[in-house]
């Protein structure tokens, strides 16, 4: 989890930590004395045990409050994922067109792959057909939605941050580039 800091940034993996600390060592403790989770068949807990049965699923289902809260709190994003479905694109040059698949591809293959994805989850997982299914249409328009621009810098949100002096270098004696005699 420390490593993590450097790619989703410090605020999320503290949150992610505290709330391992939280769940394993307030939680949990306290749901297994109060009979909420049970042992495995031989009588005893274990970290995947608990992660898989009880922990994750709660976990999981705050990520997604906490994503649908921020997509809605920023409405430009919703409507800039539709406004691109009718744009014109610029005209120019495709530097990747020669290896891209062609778009016929893409229309026939991902509703393929999509109820594919959803025959998976209904086996592996039990999620209803009707919900794998919604999902489908929502994935499409958060995924091709364009990344949110990061605060400006008058933000009060923004930290400042100073650069460091760069150490002003002498200039070395140039001796070694006169030829000798």
């Amino acid at each position: 989890m420390f490593g993590a800091g450097g790619l989703m940034g410090i605020r999320a993996a503290s949150s992610m930590m505290l709330g391992l600390v939280l769940n394993f060592c307030v939680i949990v403790p306290w749901m297994i004395s109060a009979g909420e989770i049970h042992p495995r068949a031989d009588g005893t807990f274990s970290r995947i045990h608990v992660l898989n049965t009880w922990a994750l699923w709660w976990g999981i289902a705050i990520m997604v409050v906490a994503a649908l809260t921020s997509l809605f709190a920023k409405p430009q994003v919703l409507v800039s994922a539709f406004s691109g479905f009718f744009k014109k694109s610029a005209p120019g040059r495709d530097v990747v067109g020669h290896i891209e698949l062609p778009l016929r591809v893409s229309f026939i293959g991902i509703p393929i792959i999509g109820v594919l994805g959803v025959f998976m989850i209904n086996r592996w997982f039990g999620v209803r057909w009707d919900l794998g299914l919604l999902a489908l249409p929502l994935i499409f328009v958060l995924a091709s939605s364009p990344p949110i621009p990061p605060p400006s810098p008058a933000s009060p949100h923004r930290i400042p941050v100073q650069d460091p002096p760069v150490p002003v270098r002498k200039p070395r004696s140039q001796a070694f580039l006169r030829p000798t005699s």
